[in-house]
């Protein structure tokens, strides 16, 4: 989702229901492979995503350039190493020095929230012996999408907890958006 499907989505040229190529390819010395060993021929993006195919997503970042995929990544604060991960193995989470938790939770809150991030924080306030307020937190927010991506994301996430998506054992009894199969 952070290196492909929502960059794909942003630049416009693709959609929930684009059609993506989910056939046995190698790229270069490069040959990933689907979970269950098949190929679906050509797909939407909604299907890939929610099946958790493997081939669909690399191919699709072979389209588009890595490095649109890394600059997506930065920009959403999962900060991908610029040298070490110029390949196309971050497609499927396959990262050098990997994200922290804070990291990844920082990046998918955007798809919730129309594409704007708000500022990761731990602490709002500080205060003395005597209750008063030595530091708070100001809240800082910034766009780092289009709300169109974020919504486009969101719905493709939510696909993998409905029926027949890879994720449907987590889902429960309000709107919920995952994804499964990354590293």
């Amino acid at each position: 989702p952070i290196a492909v499907y929502a960059p794909a989505l942003e630049s416009g040229k693709y959609t929930p229901y684009s059609m993506l190529d989910d056939t046995q390819t190698s790229f270069g010395s490069y040959s990933p492979q689907n979970y269950d060993r098949q190929t679906h021929g050509q797909v939407t993006m909604f299907e890939a995503v929610k099946k958790s195919y493997n081939l669909a997503p690399v191919w699709l970042l072979s389209q588009m350039g890595v490095d649109t995929g890394i600059s997506f990544a930065n920009k959403i604060g999962a900060t991908l190493n610029a040298q070490k991960d110029r390949n196309l193995a971050i497609a499927l989470g396959g990262l050098t020095d990997g994200v922290s938790p804070l990291q990844m939770a920082t990046a998918y809150t955007a798809f919730a929230n129309q594409g704007v991030q708000n500022k990761t924080h731990a602490i709002l306030r500080i205060t003395d012996a005597q209750g008063k307020e030595i530091a708070a937190y100001k809240p800082e927010k910034k766009q780092v999408m289009k709300a169109s991506t974020a919504y486009y994301m969101t719905l493709l996430l939510q696909g993998v907890v409905e029926t027949g998506g890879t994720g449907v054992k987590a889902k429960f009894n309000r709107p919920v958006a995952g994804k499964t199969g990354s590293t």
